[in-house]
């Protein structure tokens, strides 16, 4: 797995503050100030990265855990195994994203809405690219929560991952 760049850890520690924000303190409750003491930046780089509107940050965050989960853009075709590995290494930084997908995803929101059509979206995706039936896309989407909520490690990954045809 490749490192972080010193530009994308700073994006990704930003969208996490954002993102446990939102959860502890309610939609868009927080400030600039909650999210820049707690990444560890400055609020100019939080303005740099995302702008001032809490709305579009909180929206931006969203669509990167989105991307991280999911692949959502398709740029970063590694297969199961290997995308799930890098999930997990990503997680460690920026832990708080799987906290705002699990409490956000059922709500009757904007951005549960989202989330939904999102898992809907990769579930039709990983049906035609894997040639899967939607039940086994829905336990193999199982499989990669139960992996990020009990924290495995990269190298635990191909031996749980045993059912998924290898990249």
């Amino acid at each position: 797995m490749k490192d972080f760049s010193k530009k994308e850890l700073v994006f990704f520690k930003i969208c996490d503050s954002v993102l446990y924000h939102e959860v502890t303190k309610g939609h868009l409750k927080w400030s600039l100030s909650d999210i820049s003491k707690q990444a560890d930046v400055t609020r100019s780089l939080i303005y740099y990265y995302l702008g001032k509107e809490k709305e579009i940050i909180l929206h931006e965050s969203v669509l990167f855990m989105l991307e991280l989960f999911f692949n959502v853009s398709g740029e970063n075709k590694l297969g199961v195994r290997n995308r799930m590995k890098k999930v997990l290494t990503q997680l460690k930084e920026i832990p708080h994203i799987h906290m705002y997908y699990i409490s956000e995803r059922t709500k009757d929101s904007k951005y549960g809405k989202l989330i939904r059509e999102t898992e809907e979206s990769i579930t039709i995706y990983l049906q035609k690219e894997l040639g899967l039936k939607k039940v086994d896309v829905m336990r193999l989407l199982m499989l990669n929560l139960g992996a990020v909520a009990m924290q495995l490690s990269p190298e635990e990954v191909d031996e749980i991952y045993a059912i998924v045809p290898a990249d």
